[in-house]
């Protein structure tokens, strides 16, 4: 028994007693410092996830405006809208008022500066057919028409128009303004009718 009450009494088994007692709290904390970083991955697991479904909620709605704005779009917009539009009229009214019936009045006035589109390369992808839209030829316009021209592809009532490639150049003029010579290609994507 005296061995055992020095054994008991020595600084080493003290230290050795705390060290064993110790270990059950050291074991709780590192649980818990462990849970404390599995419940942060967990946490930025569900943030991105909310994150993903809020964009998949937005891209779902512009989705659906989209598909309600082709449904409004009239087919035959090209023509009504584009084809109808006139260019270079405050040149078009000097030169008549000038009386100069040249070639330039011609040209203008006698309709080799409209819009000639070439629709080409239907293709179907349901729910929507597309197809690649050109100009025959180029046009003369200055900066309102350009305008112009613009917003009517943009328009309200258009089908989906994207610009595949778009020139402009600066035209020289004797008579001063600024006339561009532009050039361009569309795809037209409308509903599958």
């Amino acid at each position: 028994m005296n061995r055992w009450k020095q054994l008991l009494h020595s600084p080493w088994t003290l230290g050795c007693l705390c060290l064993v007692a110790l270990l059950p709290t050291l074991f709780c904390l590192l649980r818990f410092f462990s849970s404390q970083e599995e419940l942060q991955l967990l946490e930025g697991r569900v943030a991105a996830i909310s994150a993903h479904k809020m964009f998949l909620s937005r891209a779902k709605a512009q989705e659906a405006d989209r598909l309600e704005k082709l449904k409004g779009a009239d087919p035959a917009y090209l023509e009504k809208e584009l084809e109808s539009l006139r260019f270079l009229e405050p040149e078009t009214r000097r030169l008549q008022l000038l009386e100069k019936n040249g070639p330039r009045l011609h040209f203008l006035k006698d309709g080799g500066n409209v819009l000639r589109l070439v629709e080409q390369n239907f293709r179907k992808k349901p729910p929507f057919q597309e197809a690649d839209v050109h100009l025959e030829h180029g046009i003369e316009m200055d900066t309102e028409d350009l305008k112009r021209l613009l917003l009517k592809v943009e328009g309200v009532q258009a089908p989906e128009l994207t610009f595949l490639t778009f020139q402009l150049s600066k035209k020289p003029l004797s008579e001063g303004g600024e006339v561009f010579l532009v050039q361009f290609k569309l795809m037209k994507r409308e509903l599958v009718r």
